[in-house]
């Protein structure tokens, strides 16, 4: 009687490699940013914006974001809209520093 040979670990085990569920990045953006944003920016915009998990993000490094650039190699006609892209400057003072904005007449 013959003993089966082992099999080595490596080869015995079957890896899968789970792809992680596409982000709906979009989804975060308030409804009425989709009337002004154009559709191509939507997505790198809300990447900034928005941490994973939804949220706001607390803090931000700058004030001006720029679109991620053309991928060098396409493997698929482009867009015609990612080359019209927009560069992004948020200004949001009470947010990102908690200073407050009031009239200087009113106080409102």
């Amino acid at each position: 009687m013959q003993h089966p040979q082992p099999i080595p670990p490596a080869a015995s085990s079957h890896v899968v490699h789970l792809r992680p569920p596409e982000m709906n990045w979009v989804s975060f953006l308030p409804k009425q940013f989709l009337g002004v944003i154009k559709a191509a920016d939507r997505e790198w915009i809300a990447q900034c914006l928005y941490n994973p998990a939804g949220q706001f993000r607390q803090q931000f490094p700058q004030n001006w974001f720029h679109p991620p650039s053309s991928p060098k190699v396409m493997t698929a006609p482009p867009d015609p809209h990612f080359y019209f892209r927009q560069r992004m400057f948020l200004w949001a003072p009470m947010w990102m520093w908690g200073i407050s904005l009031k009239c200087p007449q009113c106080n409102t």
